[in-house]
This record gives structure tokens, sequence and C-alpha cells, in this order.
């Protein structure tokens, strides 16, 4: 006896089922999608690059520039400044390409460091009037002058850190007789890390059980030369292997480890390197133009941006190249699943 036949369309369905069964496009469960953002800086205006690929980002009334990215449940915040008529900058951020202005472009104001908690945005800058810059933060679009009634020449705030309830801001002063001195506000109260008998610049902040990490430079007058400072609770300790010229550009903090990113003269070359809890590592390269300007750490992997005769960044010490022409720069690196 001959078996039965199944029905024709009986039969489509369970090649169906069988193909659906075999597709390589089904994500299991418990499969997340990574994806790599960085911003950057070219003579197209401010970019983002979205796993390695540029787009300019929008919104912008003139020329615009990034200083920074972060990442918040999967949002992706970008923050910088836009230059119009007058070169007036207006600070500014973007939540997923979707720009804010934070200032008015009556008067300068740009941004340059920028912070989630919860919903709550905070960005760092400055902000200029009647001929003084001053140091400043925006808590959900409204300013607070961080210089205050202070004599001080000009001020500056270049990183800003969240922990509970405080506000950590870091950047630089300068008063009358002194040169630029590297600082800190805590909620808005005052903290000097230099003294002013040298140029000083805090240029980035973070805070990790309570306890404060910050990255510093101080430049020899009249000179390139430059020496490169970690400072933790109130202690400042230079990176080990100091050379002739290092330059800090980043601090960041894990559960047990402290990662300063930046650029030192080793040899005849200014290099991109990352320090890991004060042990040093090079970063390869390709040319001799080339440096380090962010370190974020994501799980067990280090990123960090930088450039090399072009925009790259590198994973765990191994070059990723951008898709990008040469004058394209990098400002910061946030890696976000879904």
């Amino acid at each position: 006896m001959r078996p039965k036949q199944l029905p024709g369309f009986c039969l489509l369905v369970l090649l169906a089922l069988v193909g659906c069964k075999k597709s390589g496009n089904v994500k299991p469960a418990n499969k997340r999608d990574t994806t790599i953002y960085v911003s950057g800086n070219s003579q197209l205006g401010p970019i983002v690059w979205t796993n390695r690929f540029a787009a300019v980002l929008p919104g912008l009334t003139g020329f615009g520039v990034t200083s920074a990215i972060t990442a918040s449940g999967g949002d992706v915040y970008i923050v910088g400044s836009s230059f119009a008529a007058g070169n007036i900058g207006t600070a500014v951020y973007w939540k997923n390409k979707v720009i804010t202005k934070l200032s008015d472009g009556q008067t300068n104001a740009e941004g340059k460091a920028i912070a989630i908690a919860g919903s709550d945005v905070y960005v760092a800058g400055t902000v200029s009037a009647n001929g003084t810059t001053d140091a400043a933060y925006w808590k959900n679009g409204t300013v607070i002058n961080l210089a205050g009634s202070a004599a001080f020449t000009s001020s500056q705030a270049l990183g800003i850190a969240i922990n509970g309830s405080d506000v950590y801001v870091c950047g630089n002063i300068v008063k009358n007789g002194r040169q630029s001195q590297a600082v800190y506000w805590k909620n808005g109260l005052l903290n000097e890390i230099t003294d002013g008998s040298a140029p000083g610049y805090a240029v980035a902040i973070t805070v990790k059980n309570n306890s404060v990490h910050i990255a510093y430079n101080i430049y020899t007058p009249n000179s390139a030369a430059v020496a490169s400072y970690y400072w933790k609770d109130g202690i400042s300790t230079q990176p080990s292997n100091t050379f002739a010229y290092s330059e800090l550009h980043a601090v960041t903090v894990d559960a047990n480890n402290v990662y300063l990113a930046g650029n030192a003269l080793t040899g005849a070359q200014v290099a991109p390197v990352i320090w890991k809890n004060n042990a040093i590592q090079t970063l390869p390269t390709l040319t001799a133009y080339t440096a380090a300007t962010s370190i974020n750490i994501f799980g067990s992997d280090v990123y960090v941006t930088g450039y090399d005769s072009g925009p790259v960044y590198w994973k765990n010490g191994i070059m990723v190249r951008l898709v990008a022409p040469t004058d394209y720069q990098t400002t910061g690196i946030s890696i976000v699943t879904r």
C-alpha cells in the first residue's frame, strides 16, 4: 500500500516551519545588540559615528563642534557648541540626534562635558558676559554660574560628574597676578588643586565609591613642556614613566581600576598612551600624527578614541579605523546595548 501523501497546503506549512527553525535571522532571546557611538568634529560640522559610519548632527543654524558623549538607558547624549553669525557660541546637546539649546546665542556660551543622573541632564561649560568668561553648568537647561561673586579674571568648566545629590565640576580659574589654576567645585564650593605658579588645567573628573578622581596638566611657561597629574581625594601623583611631554585628556574608574588616557613623548614621537593603575601602555599606531582623546570602560573592554592620520578608536589596544576623511577628529565614545 502506498503511503498517503500530504495535501499540498500542509506540505507548504511544514516546509515553512522547518525553514523558520533553520533561519539564522532569528535572534536568541538572550542575545543583545551592541552599538558603538563616537562623537567628533569635521569641516562639515559636528559628527557622530554609529558603528564606524559618520553622520552630521542636525539642528544647527551655523557651524558646530562636539566636546563629549555619554549614554544612559539606551539614549545617547552628545554635548557641544554652535557658532552662528559673529562667532557667538551657543551651548547645546543632542539626545538621540535631537538638539537642545542651552543658551540664547546673544552672549557666548559653550558646552564642554555632560553627565546624566536619572532623568536629569547636566552640562558643564562656560558662559560669557561683560567680557568675562565664567565656568558654569546647566541642570535640565537652568544655568548655574560657578564664578559667583569671586574675583576671577576668568574661569572654565571642562568636566562634570554626579554622585548622588552632589555635583562635581572640574576646570580652571585665573586670578589677578596668577597663572591658570586647576580647580574643582563640589556643589558650587571651589577647591584649588594647583597654586597658579604655572598654568594648570583640570580636564576630566569622575567619582567612584565617594572618591573623587581628577586628571590635570601643568604647562611650563614659554615652553612646550607639559606634565600630567592624577589627583585622588586631595593627593596628587604623576603617572609612571613620565616624559618631557605628557598630557592627560581623560580619567575613568571601574570597580577595581583607574584608567588615564593621553599623549606622551616616547622617544622622538608623541604617542597615544593609557595608564591602568599607573602602569603605562602605548597604543599601536601606523603614522607619526597620533593622539588619544577619551577613554571609556564597558564591561571588561577598554575603549580609547583618538587620531592616527584619521579618526580611530582602540578596543583593548586594537585599532579600529572610522569611516571618514583625515580631517575628522574624535571627542568621545559610548557603547549601548539593546
